[in-house]
């Protein structure tokens, strides 16, 4: 059932102690970056020439940094050469095009290698409790083409007190951490979220529970309780990867 509006504040807070008290394991997506390679050239390209290491850029990330990485090499021969500059720039909407895609090829790059690098870590951390992988097939479906990955983890007392530190479901999202938080009871799904879409599901039990949700502040679009059949939404335990 689609939740009509973000879960923020107390109602936030009282849903993750009901999350915590019957549901035992998270699903969370990583992207794959569809132009790994250009996007690994123009970090390399970057490092060599800013003289930051990677870690120094993990510590001085924020919005004026990336303006700042922009600023420097949206001019840069070794990234932007005259074939780009012919193909982009012949009239006004190939110079908005070009600006977005300079932006993209530089602090957008940087951006990437923030997202692969936190939550590179995060995995790290949690790997102990990843009880599955499952790649994505891409858009397309193309056999043997991958969008992303999807972890199943359990739901660990550190995992919990990231959700309580957090303010809303969708904070778990791009390019801070892994994307799409769902919640996992007796093996289904109770609760899962789009992030970049803000777009939250939950799968009531009953309408007992329904009803419970809707008296802690939840909106529902559905204003009466609707059975959802549940089967698809089941996880396989799989192996560690």
């Amino acid at each position: 059932m689609l939740v009509e509006e973000e879960i923020i504040g107390e109602t936030y807070k009282v849903l993750m102690d009901y999350i915590f008290k019957n549901c035992n394991f998270i699903s969370l997506i990583k992207r794959y970056n569809q132009h790994e390679v250009d996007t690994k050239r123009n970090i390399n390209i970057i490092l060599s020439s800013s003289g930051y290491s990677v870690d120094e850029i993990i510590e001085q990330y924020s919005d004026e940094f990336l303006e700042k990485i922009y600023e420097k090499f949206k001019n840069d021969e070794q990234i932007f050469n005259d074939n780009y500059i012919k193909k982009y720039e012949s009239d006004e909407i190939g110079k908005m095009i070009s600006y977005h895609n300079r932006w993209g090829m530089t602090s957008g790059a940087i951006v990437w290698l923030y997202y692969n690098e936190m939550t590179l870590k995060w995995l790290n951390k949690n790997k102990v409790n990843i009880v599955n992988c499952k790649k994505n097939d891409n858009a397309l479906g193309n056999p043997g083409v991958y969008h992303s990955d999807t972890y199943t983890i359990k739901l660990t007392d550190s995992i919990k007190s990231e959700l309580v530190n957090k303010k809303s479901l969708y904070d778990w999202g791009y390019p801070d951490s892994l994307e799409d938080i769902c919640f996992f009871k007796d093996g289904y799904c109770f609760l899962e979220t789009i992030s970049h879409e803000s777009l939250c599901f939950i799968y009531c039990d009953n309408e007992e529970e329904y009803e419970y949700l809707k008296s802690i502040g939840i909106k529902f679009f559905e204003k009466e309780f609707k059975p959802t059949k549940m089967d698809k939404w089941k996880y396989s335990d799989g192996n560690k990867q």
